[in-house]
């Protein structure tokens, strides 16, 4: 503003401010920077300027964020320790959940062996029966064993697929079974069993 004796020039005002805090431990330092320029006044014949540089340190005036940083810094600790816990668990779930399911291919396959094994031998015992080489108490034997062979080898099939399933519960996965690579055995018509 201006009296009508004297010109009126216009000018912006304007206003800059800083301030800058760090915190240390519970206490706190800031400074701050203010520089302001306004427009003259009424009787005034320049324009007003003013500077102003702080700095101030109080004492534990903050505790509580010093406080919730390391309650922050403890669970974050906490978290990635059970992360780690966590992680470690997995890993050995699905190398015991893998190490069990080669195990039950191995013992289906070895199992499928010997019952091909015991059904030739089935076969010679029943030959030799059939020409008195060999007692009848014998071939029941070999049924027997042969049946025996069948019921392990049932075992390790079902032993696979829980093997199988573990597996997929500690991967997180769906895993399927290869045709070819997996295949129950035909077992014969008087086992009763199908694929």
């Amino acid at each position: 503003g201006a009296f009508e004796s004297e010109t009126l020039t216009l000018e912006k005002d304007w206003y800059i401010g800083l301030k800058v805090t760090k915190s240390l431990g519970g206490n706190t330092l800031s400074t701050s920077y203010t520089e302001e320029e306004t427009s003259e006044k009424h009787g005034q014949t320049s324009r007003t300027e003013s500077i102003s540089r702080a700095v101030e340190f109080r004492l534990l005036d903050n505790l509580e964020s010093f406080s919730e940083k390391k309650s922050a810094d403890i669970a974050l600790d906490k978290s990635k320790e059970e992360f780690g816990q966590i992680k470690h668990t997995i890993f050995k779930e699905v190398k015991e959940a893998y190490l069990d399911y080669q195990k039950g291919l191995v013992q289906e396959m070895s199992s499928r062996d010997k019952i091909a094994h015991k059904e030739e031998e089935l076969k010679i015992t029943k030959a030799r029966a059939g020409l008195n080489e060999t007692p009848l108490s014998e071939v029941m034997k070999a049924h027997v064993s042969l049946t025996d062979e069948r019921l392990f080898y049932v075992e390790a099939v079902v032993s696979l697929y829980q093997s199988l399933v573990k597996l997929n519960k500690a991967t997180g996965y769906v895993l399927f079974l290869d045709d070819e690579a997996f295949m129950v055995a035909d077992l014969g018509e008087d086992a009763n069993l199908k694929e």
